[in-house]
């Protein structure tokens, strides 16, 4: 747990310090410390672990052995043996099935994959150049080219966003994708999504989002928070019948927006354009990586307090 919380808190800095790792030492610190930082970022119960430790005891059921597997061979009389290479010497293991649990392949250019195999080769994907983990995305998560480019309207969720996910989010072990991950990647392809399918949304509006939540005025900023709030409940509804009311809400607060932006005499932002600052808001509230989604929820007054963890 300890050191969990003190890889959470470290996540905010790591961009920073990324950036001034050169590619080739970032390569070999994730080749060489990745399965380690997944290990300490990962705690397991001890209803779990006391029952693995009892069978790693002397006379226990589970015997480890540390080292390199060299070669495997079959025998005559159906078993496997494997040449296992320890730190001072070699040592010949008999087993009946050997499962190898290495994992996946992060690195796409080596994916055994014919979908991501004819993406790259086509130029639709490029492996993500800084970490070798996954592909280049920008921060919607939309593939890109070689140019550094959206190379179509092809957005990516989970663990091919891995490396992204290191050097933008600081995210790091088994956290690059995650359910909390996937969780906030889902939400915002589903948000950009809707931005370019839907036509009340003008994605140009881009400051006009810092703008409104920055709002000087109270009265303004209060609609402004209301709206935001209303537009993460339809969000997060399922059905459709029971958006209908934060949805008559959102549509009466953004014309509340536009009415009070203009009382000056300064002509009033589009219904479009204060319609995506508001889903930009929304979005940026709902893919919180500060807490976890349960308490992300509660904070959000989507559901009851979160059970503590004991």
């Amino acid at each position: 747990m300890v050191t969990e919380r003190v890889a959470k808190a470290w996540e905010p800095h790591l961009p920073a310090i990324l950036e001034r790792i050169p590619t080739d030492e970032l390569h070999a610190l994730l080749d060489t410390y990745g399965s380690l930082l997944a290990v300490l970022r990962v705690s397991a119960m001890s209803y779990t672990t006391d029952i693995v430790d009892a069978a790693m005891n002397d006379g226990g059921q589970v015997m480890l052995t540390t080292g390199r597997v060299r070669h495997i061979r079959a025998t005559g009389e159906g078993r496997l043996v494997l040449s296992v290479a320890g730190p001072e010497s070699t040592r010949t293991v008999e087993a009946d099935v050997v499962i190898s649990n290495f994992g996946r392949e992060s690195n796409y250019e080596r994916a055994d994959s014919a979908l991501w195999s004819t993406l790259l080769r086509r130029g639709t994907a490029v492996a993500h150049r800084r970490t070798g983990r996954g592909v280049e995305v920008d921060r919607f998560g939309r593939l890109l080219g070689p140019d550094g480019t959206p190379s179509g309207p092809i957005s990516t969720v989970g663990s091919p966003r891995e490396g992204d996910e290191i050097v933008r989010n600081g995210r790091t072990g088994a956290f690059t994708f995650n359910l909390a991950a996937i969780k906030n990647h889902s939400v915002e392809v589903a948000a950009t999504t809707l931005h370019h399918v839907e036509s009340c949304f003008d994605e140009q509006a881009v400051e006009l989002a810092r703008v409104l939540t920055d709002a000087a005025d109270p009265e303004l900023r209060e609609v402004v928070t209301r709206s935001v709030d209303l537009d993460v409940r339809r969000m997060a509804t399922r059905g459709r019948a029971d958006r209908r009311v934060p949805e008559a809400a959102l549509e009466a607060n953004i014309q509340r927006i536009r009415e009070l932006t203009s009382r000056n005499g300064t002509p009033a932002p589009s219904d479009r354009a204060v319609r995506f600052a508001v889903n930009s808001a929304a979005t940026a509230k709902l893919t919180d990586l500060s807490v976890t989604p349960r308490e992300l929820r509660f904070a959000l007054g989507l559901e009851g307090s979160p059970e503590p963890v004991c």
